[in-house]
């Protein structure tokens, strides 16, 4: 098991695998394939290549880049893989779905959760998730007046509370970022009107 808060107290591995190869095919309306304006399905593998049946065929090389960049970073095939992908039509100041800052690892087990050895891949036509370049600080054990139901608020503060700015890390429309799960992130707020199409690989 990891222990969450010493990973943590880290720095954090990340890594800007650049632009995807077929951006505008990547924004193309895909909402037929879309459950308001979500999908959210696993990835099988077989000798080391994924079924992309099931998934709409412009996200396709998209997910071949993040399966190569795991490959090279681990030195093995992913074994399983879960996506997500978003297409919103967005009012201005209006966030995705997940739109506080927080870090994918903690679920219901603090400060233990085992995510093994899996990467994230996250890429977005516009107003890109930031991603937090620094260590974060947190009690080996929540204090005793935090509940579980207000764990989340407890840890939203933690973050804000530590946010560098110069550590924050935002790439640009189309740029693949490359994480593990132990990286604090957060959605931009966009300022204006816009249709944000977004994909989220996780590989282990």
């Amino acid at each position: 098991m990891i222990n969450i808060p010493k990973r943590l107290a880290q720095n954090p591995p990340l890594c800007n695998l650049g632009l995807i190869t077929n951006p505008d095919a990547f924004s193309a309306d895909c909402s037929d394939a879309l459950e308001n304006g979500h999908l959210d399905e696993s990835i099988m593998f077989r000798n080391g290549k994924p079924n992309l049946e099931h998934i709409p065929i412009q996200f396709h090389p998209a997910i071949l880049k993040a399966v190569d960049a795991y490959t090279e970073t681990t030195g093995r095939a992913p074994e399983y893989g879960a996506i997500h992908i978003s297409q919103l039509d967005l009012k201005p100041f209006a966030v995705p779905r997940v739109g506080d800052i927080h870090v994918d690892a903690i679920i219901s087990a603090y400060p233990e959760t085992d995510y093994g050895e899996s990467l994230n891949f996250i890429v977005s036509d516009c107003f890109p998730t930031r991603l937090f370049n620094q260590p974060f600080d947190l009690p080996e054990n929540l204090p005793d007046d935090v509940h579980a139901d207000e764990i989340y608020s407890f840890l939203r503060q933690s973050f804000e509370d530590q946010i560098n700015e110069d550590a924050i890390v935002t790439p640009d429309a189309y740029e693949m970022m490359q994480y593990d799960p132990y990286v604090v992130h957060q959605a931009q707020v966009n300022d204006q009107e816009v249709r944000r199409t977004m994909m989220l690989v996780r590989l282990g």
